[in-house]
């Protein structure tokens, strides 16, 4: 949100500012582009001088790793110091921009209490990739999306007839919206029972703005699903809570966006069972396709 907040209260004054938030902000054409360069690579001298440079790695995460695994010590009140403030650092680091980091910043924050030498490796693999990697960022694109699948508009409006929804109230405080008008659209997705020792699910979400991503989380859920349509049906329960939160937020920072807000699933069978309400059918296909599927959150209000 920091990326909004410069364009949209901080660029109209004239200037550009070459860190903001955090943020090292360069103009490439037409976008903004948003890294975390400058940060990172204070974290990758810091982490050096502390337990030496890390070994540049191809992947944010280890392909096989036993993070469950009792075989390795509990690090000593040193060690558990020093492995809270490199995954706080790695937290600020996705915050700025590194969506990349999302799965590995959910996990090792797993440990934070009772960390073990295997987290610690963890943390330093992290690091590699950071050391590698060190310049991505995000480009600010507000064009609408390209490459989605096509959209139902007809069933969009049958689920607004349906349900009957009432106009979004809107906050008289909120600043009157100008500007274009933008399309805000996610995905979301579980991995099922991925946690060895508890075997809970994981939810990942990812909010788009036009072709921008401006969010991403990756949460373990709280209870067990049963099956990979339960731990579907938690992730997209996460997406909309996070998806209404966003249309909200914007809408008060003076943000037009479009009526309605698309979000997309990976599981056939969960998605036909929030949005093909009329049916009496059950939906007993529960694999995953090669096409995806979406459904719609958020209602029209008055002012856009």
């Amino acid at each position: 949100m920091n990326k909004l907040f410069y364009v949209k209260f901080h660029r109209p004054f004239g200037t550009q500012a070459e860190l903001f938030l955090g943020n090292d902000v360069e103009q490439h054409g037409e976008h903004l582009i948003f890294s975390a360069k400058t940060f990172i690579a204070e974290a990758l001298r810091d982490y050096a001088s502390d337990l030496g440079e890390p070994t540049k790695r191809n992947s944010p995460l280890p392909e096989h790793a036993d993070w469950d695994s009792e075989a390795t010590p509990l690090l000593d009140e040193d060690g558990k110091t020093k492995y809270n403030h490199y995954v706080g650092q790695l937290g600020w680091i996705h915050t700025l921009s590194r969506y990349d980091l999302s799965v590995a910043r959910s996990m090792l924050s797993k440990y934070l209490s009772r960390p073990r030498t295997v987290h610690m490796n963890m943390v330093t693999h992290v690091y590699g990739w950071l050391r590698k990697h060190p310049d991505l960022g995000i480009a600010m694109d507000g064009r609408d999306p390209i490459g989605l699948p096509e959209y139902d508009e007809g069933l969009r409006k049958s689920l607004i007839g349906e349900y009957d929804p009432e106009p979004q109230e809107v906050n008289p405080y909120d600043p009157e919206p100008l500007g274009p008008v933008y399309e805000l659209w996610g995905a979301y997705d579980s991995d099922w029972a991925s946690c060895e020792e508890s075997r809970r699910s994981v939810s990942g979400v990812i909010i788009y703005l036009g072709r921008t991503p401006i969010f991403s989380k990756s949460i373990r859920q709280a209870g067990l699903a049963a099956s990979s349509f339960s731990a579907e049906m938690a992730a997209g329960r996460v997406f909309v809570e996070t998806m209404l939160g966003f249309r909200a937020m914007l809408k008060s920072m003076g943000i037009r966006i479009k009526d309605g807000s698309r979000g997309f699933g990976d599981n056939l069978s969960q998605v036909q069972n929030v949005t093909l309400h009329c049916t009496t059918e059950p939906h007993e296909e529960t694999s995953h396709r090669d096409r995806v599927p979406h459904a719609t959150v958020g209602t029209s209000d008055e002012r856009g």
